[in-house]
C-alpha cells in the first residue's frame, strides 16, 4: 500500500510538527506542492489505501489547527542552475539515497495504486525499460491492457543446441498421460515430446532428459512453478544450462514453442 507520495507527505508532516512557527518547505515533489495549500479546505473521501488516507487525515487536522502560516514551493530535481535551492536539493537527495531504497519496490507499490506507464515509471523511478516493462506485465489489471503489455521476444539460437524453449500442454484424449512436456529447438526446430501425469519440476527434468543428447547452452520457459523450482534450478546450475523465463501474463515471447503445439496437436 506504500508509495513515494505517501512517504513525501509524511516527510511534509514531520516538518510542520518540528517547526509550529512560520516555516517555508521546498520540495521536488508536484504533488505535494499542489496539494498541501488545499487541503485544509478540502473534505476527505475514504480511500482503500489506509497508509495514504492517513497521511491526508493527519495532515488536515495538523494545518486546521496551526495558527503561524506556512510557504510551500515546487522545485525542479532535475537542473543545474546554480544556487542554494540546488545545493539544499542536492543534499536532501544525498540523504535518500545513503538509506539504499529499493527503488524496484516502490515502484511496483506505487504502480499497485496509481497504475503508471512503463514511461511514467521510468521517469519517476529511475529504473531501465525492461524493469518498467516487468513491472506493468506483472500488473494483473493493465497486463491485460494491449497497449501497456510489454511484448515479449523470441531470440533463437544460432546453432543447433543453443537455445531451446519448453512448455507443457495438454491432451484430454490421453487420459491420465494427458500432459504433455514439448520442447523444441529454436535453431533447427526439431520438437521432443513426452507423455506424463503432472507437470511438476520431477517430470519436468525426466523430459529434459530424455530429450537432449547433450546439454543445451540456454533454455528458456514460462513463469510455471515447476520451472520456477528449486529442483529446475539446480539441474541447470549442475549442467552448466542458463535458464531464462519470458514475461509474466504474456505468452508472445513463447510464441516458438506454442507454435509447436498446435504443430504436435494437428498430428494427434
Amino acid at each position: 500500500e506504500g508509495s513515494v507520495q505517501v512517504l513525501e507527505l509524511q516527510a511534509v508532516r514531520i516538518a510542520l510538527e518540528l517547526c509550529p512557527g512560520p516555516v517555508n518547505i521546498v520540495t521536488d515533489s508536484k504533488y505535494v506542492a499542489s496539494l498541501l495549500p488545499r487541503l485544509h479546505r478540502s473534505l476527505l473521501k475514504h480511500v482503500d489505501n489506509q497508509l495514504l488516507f492517513q497521511q491526508l487525515t493527519s495532515l488536515w487536522h495538523l494545518l486546521n489547527a496551526r495558527k503561524a502560516p506556512f510557504f510551500i514551493m515546487h522545485f525542479s530535481s532535475h537542473t543545474s542552475i546554480p544556487g542554494f535551492l540546488t545545493k539544499g536539493n542536492a543534499a536532501a537527495d544525498a540523504l535518500v539515497s545513503s538509506a539504499q531504497v529499493d527503488t524496484y519496490a516502490q515502484a511496483k507499490a506505487s504502480h499497485g495504486f496509481f497504475h503508471q506507464s512503463a514511461h511514467a515509471l521510468q521517469r519517476q523511478f529511475q529504473l531501465n525499460h525492461q524493469e518498467a516493462k516487468d513491472i506493468i506485465a506483472m500488473c494483473p489489471h493493465c497486463a491485460r491492457i494491449p497497449m501497456l503489455q510489454a511484448q515479449g521476444t523470441n531470440p533463437r539460437g544460432l546453432c543447433a543446441n543453443a537455445l531451446w524453449q519448453t512448455d507443457t500442454t495438454e491432451y484430454a484424449p490421453f487420459g491420465r498421460l494427458r500432459f504433455i512436456h514439448v520442447s523444441t529447438d529454436t535453431f533447427s526446430h526439431a520438437i521432443w515430446a513426452t507423455l506424463h501425469t503432472t507437470t511438476n519440476a520431477r517430470h519436468t527434468i525426466a523430459h529434459w532428459l530424455s530429450a537432449f543428447l547433450s546439454e543445451p547452452l540456454s533454455l528458456k520457459t514460462d513463469n510455471g512453478p515447476a520451472y520456477r523450482s528449486q529442483s529446475v534450478h539446480s539441474f541447470c546450475k549442475t549442467w552448466a544450462i542458463s535458464h531464462s523465463f519470458g514475461v509474466p501474463y504474456n505468452s508472445t515471447g513463447q510464441s516458438i514453442i506454442e507454435h509447436s503445439h498446435l504443430t504436435l496437436k494437428r498430428y494427434l
